[in-house]
């Protein structure tokens, strides 16, 4: 069944099918509060969370493929996240039925193996038992020609020492075959080593993803360069490939500290030697202007939305930690904003403007009671960071900003406007969350 979902107007979605045929008009007809529109030939059903979840979960439940109109996609962050995590279930899936395809065809070569070492068993057997009788005949016949027969023999012999070293030169072959297999195979377990080595030194989840990552990419950089495990050169040649391919030095550091963390904490290396790595760059980030910031605020119409975007710009948030606030972090007593646990694990306190406090009262009168400040589409969760990369980039281009900036420039902003009020640059740095008065000299970003 191929579902069409579309917007008809703030009550009602509309909904219609490939073909009406019977049983696609049973399946739907199990939803509640549908309604037949003959005028237009589609099915209405309410605008409201609880009949989406219901519609969704009627597609997954017959395996429906889905088509939702764009201006719903834009409107409605539901839909965007269904189809999302249906996606990232289905790049699962298929990713789980390539590694069960590669375990059953190691498993058929390891079997073909068995087989082929079997059956070279078996004939060498039968030429050790050939061997022998002819040992008996030449010894029968010694007595009517021994001069002869020892020459014969000795042809023999010579032929059955060519065969065996031929027949073992091809067992070492195959041997060395099914090794290598195995060592890429290995690479799976390695991975989950990397995983629990990460996790018991207390890595983030971000973190591990990307060292992770990096190591992956390491290990298909190695296969294809043939070079041993641990060789002395090939962090430094993988560095090398990374900068002619146009990564930033940030980047190739963290590769190397990935790799380091592996050789050590995984393969066990116990090595003292350095790894030469890139000279930090020092790049001055993008920032907006006051008057940008406030075309950019005006831009929204959505409280929710126009509250997260203060809370950004005003205390200097990351995205990932404005997302992950919860509502009793907000002090409006003391104009404070409380993060726990952002990056690397510290919480601080940061400000509260008026600014901010206001549209946050505003957008909170309608809000019931619940853990998030920002919550997701259900409720249960916060809103994802990438949802508010979109909705920054949606309000930067109606405000008219061709600045090459992301949402983080919110939090350069921040502190760039509030360096150029007189603000001291020590005290700007530990509203962001930076620990040495030395760090980020150039910029208190």
């Amino acid at each position: 069944m191929h579902v069409f979902v579309g917007k008809k107007d703030e009550m009602s979605l509309t909904l219609r099918t490939e073909r009406y045929n019977a049983e696609d008009v049973q399946r739907i007809k199990r939803l509640k509060q549908r309604q037949w529109n003959p005028g237009e030939r589609v099915w209405l059903v309410p605008y409201t969370l609880a009949s989406m979840e219901e519609l969704w979960q009627l597609i997954l439940s017959e395996g429906a493929t889905i088509e939702v109109q764009r201006e719903l996609l834009e409107e409605c962050p539901f839909w965007m996240d269904k189809l999302e995590e249906r996606q990232r279930g289905q790049a699962e899936e298929r990713q789980q039925g390539e590694a069960e395809g590669r375990q059953q065809g190691e498993a058929e070569e390891r079997q073909q193996g068995e087989a082929e070492e079997r059956q070279q068993g078996e004939a060498e057997d039968r030429q050790r038992g050939e061997a022998e009788e002819r040992q008996r005949g030449e010894a029968e016949d010694q007595q009517h020609g021994q001069v002869k027969e020892r020459q014969r023999g000795q042809v023999e012999e010579r032929q059955q020492g060519e065969a065996e070293g031929r027949q073992r030169g091809q067992v070492e072959d195959r041997a060395g075959v099914t090794k290598g297999a195995g060592g890429e195979a290995d690479q799976a377990a390695l991975a989950l080593v990397m995983v629990k080595q990460l996790k018991l030194r207390g890595y983030s989840q971000r973190t591990i993803k990307a060292y992770c990552g990096h190591v992956r990419r390491f290990e298909v950089f190695r296969r294809q360069g043939g070079e041993k495990v641990g060789s002395g050169k090939e962090i430094e040649a993988y560095s090398l490939a990374l900068l002619e391919m146009g990564r930033s030095h940030a980047y190739v550091n963290q590769a190397i500290s990935a790799l380091k963390f592996y050789m050590e904490h995984v393969l066990g290396e116990r090595r003292g030697a350095s790894y030469v790595r890139p000279k930090k760059e020092r790049k001055l980030p993008n920032v907006l202007s006051a008057e940008e910031v406030l075309a950019l605020l005006k831009s929204v119409n959505n409280i929710k939305h126009r509250a997260l975007l203060y809370v950004l710009y005003s205390a200097g948030l990351r995205v990932g930690e404005v997302v992950r606030l919860r509502v009793n972090d907000l002090d409006y007593e003391r104009r404070t904003i409380t993060v726990r646990q952002g990056k690397g694990r510290k919480d601080r306190v940061t400000l509260l403007s008026d600014a901010a406090a206001l549209v946050i009262k505003e957008y909170a009168e309608g809000m019931s009671a619940q853990q998030w400040l920002f919550p997701g589409q259900d409720g249960r969760k916060h809103l994802t960071e990438r949802s508010v990369q979109k909705l920054f980039e949606k309000c930067k281009g109606e405000a008219g900003i061709v600045k090459p900036v992301g949402v983080h420039s919110l939090r350069h902003s921040f502190a760039t406007h509030l360096l150029e009020g007189g603000t001291d640059l020590r005290y700007i740095q530990e509203l962001l969350g930076h620990q040495s008065s030395r760090r980020r000299s150039a910029t208190p970003m």
